[in-house]
């Protein structure tokens, strides 16, 4: 199983928000089978179980906010495997932009 660093990831949504800002097929391509365009902007299959969710800005909202999960005490049976697993990363959600226009 191909796993990332946290720096890859903001490298790879970097690059794919980059482009996907100047090339309308890309940003299709993107938005229909976002696993596979990653995979070949990345070079390396996105991680079994890394959940994504695209979302496309809104042009006539001015602010556009993802809102985290609600926090609890609880550890999920997700977050619990982790743990098990070697994995020490609570509520890792990489929540990458803020878009927002002024003027």
């Amino acid at each position: 199983m191909a796993t990332w660093t946290e720096a890859e990831v903001q490298q790879i949504v970097k690059d794919v928000t980059t482009k996907a800002t100047t090339d309308q097929q890309f940003r299709k391509a993107l938005m229909a089978n976002p696993r596979a365009v990653i995979k070949e902007v990345a070079g390396k299959e996105v991680p079994e179980g890394f959940n994504l969710k695209l979302i496309e800005a809104d042009p006539g909202a001015d602010l556009t906010v993802v809102i985290p999960p609600l926090e609890t005490d609880e550890l999920s049976d997700q977050e619990l495997d982790q743990v098990a697993g070697g994995r020490g990363c609570r509520g890792l959600g990489v929540s990458i932009g803020v878009c927002f226009s002024i003027g």
